[in-house]
């Protein structure tokens, strides 16, 4: 069973809320006074008049694109909400306009099974149409910061992080909130539409329960007052390395203050397994997907890999960061010969110049990988560049000179290094030690390239293997070679990777919780990780159907559960399932002392199987 961090289930209810994502959202700078009180019918007829003249102009000036131009979206719902105030008007039944106000709830609970006793709390917005993210922030820490709370369920800490729960597929996706991230009443011409009720909730990150490890941070940082926040700019979670232990790895990252990272991608399969990742932890998790120059050989340059890689990105573009890893590597071509050699190198070319070719129709950053090859790399890029003198590159795991950095630099102002903790290691490093104060502090970007490269300052005992949890490490040697502040040199390379991986600037706390747990890697990783590994599953049982009976399933939170029915049994059930979540039809079968066929059971009739339980 895999460690999770405690948190705080919301849920708002009383009126039907959305959740806008980043690239939709609405500057809320000024509260809308006139909603709070109804206006005289004829000034409601001059602000309509006025507002729809503004909407007609806005739209004028944006062209085609108009639906995705936030000051016109606050416009129109603007207008509309205007609308609400006059039945004539609006045209909306009184029924359904539903109450001027907004109500979050949430529950503290430790213990995800036991929901229902679980005690809640909640909080009115009266007259108000939509809520920020600071504002339910602030509304929940004010109200766990009350001494009496305290004093019943501890000091919870600061909010760490807080995601919003989209429950509308499976599996769920969790939204990390900006401060300015809206909730708000969904409005659809020609008013509010309030005939539907949903629940919505959010899941809580306090700074007091966290999978925070001494080990994980530098000794210095240790020793103040807040974590820095960082942004890895290069992180392998495709690996099988992390096929076991993935969300506890996710989990100590963001405790270590790794609040958003970019999951870079080889192939096809990988450039899926990364944004299947980013479209579960929207805003924390950004897939880079490409096919890898070492790579090449077993993705075939051809249509169908083409059409492949080419629909990943343009049906998926909100949750991708950049086009790669891509490039050139002429260390690890195993060639026969010199003719074979030359093939290989034409392969990569092709794939690299198509995925540049991707990175412009779709206005994406590159993250470029070159070994071995730093010419033939540069003289790509620059035909490209003569081209296209907009695009971005990130030079992935930059390791080279000064002079080819210095060529880099030249090639165009929108280029970017990512420095991991090769520099910590003393053999391969210390040239890079002294390359790495020539970067511009605002080219440089931090990536832990884990599972690989761990950080060799990491105290002893060093683990096998790296995490992005371990990135604080990286960013202090750093630090330290730039004779400048951790806090600095986060602060630099976090805001750096937001603006080139157009990343929102999500709620995130880093203060520590105190202590710290002395564990070091090993620990840790035998308390956490082994325990997320799964367990063989028993061997199936088999079950002879009684004369006369059935088997009703009915699926709780995703594992289903079958229930040994007579036919009257059946109808009851049958009857109550349209009208009952699957949770109370299970009370309901309690009640009825309904028997449940146990676990890992196949359900037969003489050699035939009915149901597999």
């Amino acid at each position: 069973m895999e460690t999770e961090q405690s948190h705080v289930q919301i849920s708002c209810t009383g009126v039907f809320l959305v959740f806008l994502p980043t690239y939709m959202q609405c500057s809320v700078e000024d509260n809308i006074d006139f909603l709070t009180q109804k206006p005289d019918r004829e000034a409601l007829k001059e602000q309509l008049t006025n507002q729809g003249n503004v909407i007609r102009e806005l739209k004028t000036k944006a062209g085609e694109g108009w639906q995705k131009d936030d000051n016109i979206l606050r416009a129109v719902w603007k207008h509309l909400a205007l609308k609400t105030h006059d039945e004539d008007l609006g045209q909306v039944p009184l029924e359904q306009r539903g109450p001027r106000s907004i109500k979050i709830r949430w529950r503290l609970t430790n213990d995800k099974r036991d929901k229902r006793n679980a005690i809640r709390f909640q909080n009115v917005f009266h007259n108000r149409f939509y809520l920020t993210g600071g504002e339910i922030v602030n509304a929940i820490q004010s109200h766990m910061g009350k001494s009496k709370l305290k004093e019943t369920y501890g000091d919870q800490g600061g909010i760490l992080k807080i995601e919003f729960i989209d429950k509308s597929e499976k599996p769920h996706t969790y939204i990390a909130i900006a401060e300015n991230s809206l909730i708000r009443i969904p409005l659809s011409f020609p008013g509010p539409m309030l005939d539907f009720k949903g629940i919505f909730e959010f899941r809580v990150y306090f700074q007091g329960q966290t999978h925070l490890y001494h080990s994980m941070i530098p000794a210095q940082v240790n020793q103040s007052t807040e974590i820095p926040r960082l942004f890895d700019a290069g992180v392998n979670l495709f690996s099988s390395e992390f096929s076991d232990c993935l969300p506890n790895v996710i989990s100590r990252a963001r405790s270590s203050g790794v609040a958003q990272m970019a999951c870079i991608s080889v192939d096809i399969k990988t450039s899926e397994h990364s944004l299947k990742l980013a479209q579960k932890h929207v805003n924390s998790l950004f897939a880079i997907i490409g096919i890898h120059p070492t790579e090449v050989a077993n993705v075939h340059f051809n249509d169908e890999n083409k059409q492949k890689l080419s629909s990943l990105i343009t049906n998926n573009k909100k949750y991708i960061a950049a086009i790669g890893e891509c490039g050139l590597d002429l260390e690890k071509i195993q060639a026969k010969d010199n003719e074979d050699l030359e093939a290989q190198k034409e392969k990569q070319k092709e794939w690299f110049t198509y995925q540049l070719q991707l990175a412009h129709l779709n206005s994406l950053p590159v993250l470029v990988h070159s070994r071995g090859c730093h010419s033939e790399t540069l003289a790509i890029l620059r035909d490209y560049v003569t081209i296209h003198p907009e695009a971005v590159f990130v030079i992935n795991c930059f390791t080279g000179n000064v002079n080819e950095l210095k060529e880099y630099l030249d090639l165009s102002p929108h280029i970017y290094f990512v420095i991991t903790g090769i520099i910590t290691n003393d053999a391969r490093g210390s040239d890079l030690r002294e390359v790495v104060k020539k970067i511009p502090l605002d080219k440089l970007l931090l990536g832990s390239d884990a599972p690989h490269l761990t950080p060799y300052n990491i105290p002893i005992p060093k683990p096998q293997r790296n995490e992005p949890g371990f990135l604080q490490h990286t960013c202090q040697f750093i630090a330290s070679c730039l004779n400048k502040s951790h806090h600095q040199v986060a602060t630099a390379t976090t805001h750096n990777a937001m603006k080139v991986f157009y990343a929102p600037d999500i709620i995130y706390s880093g203060r520590l919780a105190s202590p710290v747990p002395a564990l070091d890697y090993t620990q840790f990783q035998k308390l956490e990780d082994a325990s997320a590994k799964p367990k063989s599953l028993p061997k199936l049982k088999k079950m002879e159907l009684p004369e006369g009976m059935d088997v009703f399933p009915i699926e709780v939170n995703g594992k289903k559960v079958c229930l040994l029915v007579s036919p009257k049994e059946k109808s009851i059930l049958s009857k109550q399932q349209g009208q009952k979540t699957a949770a109370q039809l299970l009370d309901l079968a309690e009640v009825m002392e309904i028997p449940q066929v146990p676990d890992n059971t196949q359900v037969v009739k003489g050699d035939t199987l009915l149901f597999d339980c």
